[in-house]
């Protein structure tokens, strides 16, 4: 899909605001137990921690791409993962981001916390 945009943080936002996870990162990620997604309403800010995929040890947290509000949130299974589901909608402001090229040359390991 032409009109994402991906950030370092391995997630990419399209242009009607839905957000995801990328399938790269999915692949290295072990099993996920459980995904933690802010309320409709939610603030989110860019770089910022707004959600979770909860591992069978630690967690991957989601980054917010953008400034902005969560307008929607999926009620996403971990076994309903996967790169072309989005998880929750943001109306808001996008910074830079990078393209499909540029993230895949750039892109690195997975943050755990």
């Amino acid at each position: 899909m032409s009109d994402r945009r991906y950030t370092p943080d391995h997630l990419w936002i399209d242009g009607d605001g839905r957000v995801g996870v990328t399938p790269a990162v999915l692949a290295r990620l072990p099993s996920v137990e459980a995904v933690h997604l802010p309320a409709p309403g939610t603030r989110v800010h860019v770089a910022r921690a707004f959600g979770a995929l909860e591992l069978a040890k630690g967690c991957f947290d989601l980054h917010a791409p953008c400034d902005g509000v969560v307008v929607e949130a999926r009620a996403v299974r971990p076994w309903e993962l996967n790169g072309d589901r989005w998880l929750v909608r943001v109306d808001g402001t996008r910074g830079r981001l990078w393209t499909l090229e540029e993230y895949l040359a750039r892109a690195t390991k997975p943050r755990r916390r």
